[in-house]
């Protein structure tokens, strides 16, 4: 990670990451089956339109071929047997040897004679196996590749169906067209094909309708599954904040009545310890040194419980970030390496300063608690810096660390790691950092130990973001 690095705080800030990252991967699987979905609604539906334009075509070409074999018959398919052979004297009506360059002029006269037709067509043509057209008119290309077979040679005569969107068309290709015939003989190869292209804008327009409502529909979807996410987890965040503050209302009481119960005893603990020290000496002495030390512990915990009943924000002022950082620092930690960056110069926090020095010094006294080995190089270390308008305090160690299940712990009231901690530190640190607007992060640090970093907003913009 790099040194004074901000990550951006989530919205939902008392949810747990485990939390938020199930919501995304609950979320990103039904976006994803509903893509899924709607993808292959929008195919079939596609699918439906191209076979309904294929048919048209088909329809066409049938009209098209009806109209050729008229005409081909008023001129008269008729074949008269050799000279000499008298045993057939009736004329024969088989159809004569296939002129398909015939066919395709005597197709662009009825198309050119017939408005109708003339708006429907596009083109035209008739073109080798390799690709060279014998005849053509219209929108027909003088040179068409034909596409490789999809079926066997026995499967002829089949018809390759092509979309132009350029011409918004449909193309049809059909090998070795005979409109007399309409098999080929088992062993025969087609060596021509007929290209005809007819205007289809309405395939086309129904087409671009299709992807526009998979997408909006999509789009509305996706958006409402979006959406949807952030009111159940704001709606779980405000179910655990009522939660806590139903909590804390308890704790409150329960903390006035203890610190009340508490004080009487020790102060009458602590004034018979004084009595006794006065007329004891040698060994009693320090016994009673103990008691009095344990006694101002209690009392140090009495104070601490007393925090959770006061008011967070406190009496919140403006003063300047470097000089608060650097006094908490090496009053109280002169041990501990202190790192201010020029971008801190001139920045102002506003917020009340016995909290922050409390947040402050807890954190610092935390990472010091935690560290195996005090004699470590830099062991404990605080930076500071300013990112944009934010305010950046991090304090760096090297101790034992933690584990997931205590990072999503580390927070809740009276849980500690430690043997003679309260578990009351963190929490209050993190009700004092929030209360002004900034947020408190723990996270493990590579090679070992944890980040502490508490980010506050500079003065100009504490209200704003205090209202969040």
């Amino acid at each position: 990670m790099l040194p004074f690095s901000d990550k951006q705080s989530s919205p939902y800030g008392r949810l747990s990451s485990r939390t938020i990252l199930l919501s995304w991967v609950v979320t990103g699987s039904l976006m994803a089956l509903s893509v899924l979905i709607g993808w292959i609604i929008l195919k079939g539906q596609l699918f439906a339109l191209e076979l309904t334009a294929r048919n048209e075509g088909e329809r066409f070409l049938n009209y098209l071929a009806v109209s050729l074999r008229a005409i081909r018959e008023a001129e008269g398919w008729k074949r008269r047997p050799p000279p000499g052979d008298r045993s057939s004297p009736v004329e024969s009506r088989e159809p004569p040897f296939p002129d398909f360059e015939g066919d395709v002029r005597i197709l662009e006269g009825i198309v050119q004679s017939n408005e109708q037709l003339k708006n429907r067509v596009a083109g035209v043509g008739l073109y080798k196996a390799n690709g060279d057209a014998l005849v053509r008119f219209g929108s027909a290309p003088p040179l068409f590749r034909m596409p490789s077979p999809e079926r066997s040679a026995m499967d002829f005569p089949y018809r390759h169906y092509l979309f132009n969107p350029k011409n918004r068309s449909l193309v049809i290709l059909q090998p070795l067209v005979d409109f007399r015939r309409v098999r080929l003989h088992p062993n025969e190869a087609p060596n021509q094909f007929l290209y005809l292209e007819l205007y289809n804008p309405n395939y086309w327009v129904q087409r671009t309708v299709c992807y526009v409502v998979f997408f909006v529909l999509e789009g509305l979807f996706l958006l409402g599954l979006y959406v949807g996410r952030g009111l159940v987890l704001r709606n779980w965040e405000y179910r655990t904040k009522l939660r806590e503050q139903e909590e804390l209302v308890l704790l409150g009481s329960a903390s006035r009545a203890l610190a009340h119960e508490f004080k009487n005893p020790l102060s009458a603990i602590a004034l018979q310890a004084d009595l006794l020290q006065r007329v004891c000496s040698g060994t009693v002495s320090e016994e009673l040194s103990v008691i009095r030390e344990e006694v101002n512990r209690m009392r140090r915990m009495v104070d601490r419980i007393g925090d959770l009943i006061r008011e967070p924000l406190g009496q919140p002022t403006v003063w300047d970030a470097r000089e608060m950082v650097e006094g908490v620092v090496k009053k109280r930690f002169p041990e501990v390496r202190i790192e201010i960056a020029e971008t801190l110069l001139g920045k102002r926090v506003w917020m009340d300063t016995d909290r922050f020095r409390s947040a402050l010094e807890n954190l610092i006294q935390n990472a010091w608690e935690s560290i195996r080995d005090p004699e470590a190089v830099e062991p404990v270390k605080v930076r500071a810096s300013s990112i944009g308008k934010k305010i950046v305090v991090e304090v760096w160690d090297r101790g034992e660390g933690l584990s997931g299940k205590e990072l999503d712990r580390l927070f809740d009231p009276f849980y500690t790691t430690k043997t003679k901690g309260f578990g009351i530190g963190l929490f209050l640190s993190k009700r004092f950092v929030e209360a002004a607007g900034g947020t408190l992060r723990v996270e493990p640090r590579e090679g070992g130990g944890t980040i502490a970093r508490i980010t506050l907003p500079e003065a100009e913009d504490a209200g704003a973001d205090r209202g969040r």
